[in-house]
């Protein structure tokens, strides 16, 4: 079991991982992405990989936006390799690599 602590809008909650599953504040959940992750996306500029640092499960504040995720959709900040940018996308826009 690992727990990790995730940022979301204010106060942090805590993840307890199983392999892919995590519970989350009581809620059971398979989970495709974690922090960690090497992953790739789809920009205007091509593809772009990096890693995930974050994961948002209430919604947040980004470059000036509100993103709206919860734990059943949450958004993942991810750094990317090539320039330190960083994005935030769901994961439906994202692929492991």
């Amino acid at each position: 079991m690992v727990r990790i602590r995730v940022e979301h809008g204010g106060a942090p909650i805590t993840l307890k991982t199983f392999g892919n599953i995590v519970v989350v504040e009581g809620i059971l959940m398979a989970v495709k992405f974690f922090v960690g992750a090497h992953v790739r996306w789809n920009s205007e500029a091509g593809y772009v990989q990096g890693i995930i640092t974050k994961i948002h499960m209430r919604d947040v504040e980004h470059k000036g936006r509100i993103r709206r995720c919860s734990p059943d959709d949450p958004q993942y900040e991810i750094t990317s390799d090539t320039t330190d940018h960083v994005a935030m996308h769901k994961g439906e826009a994202l692929t492991n690599i």
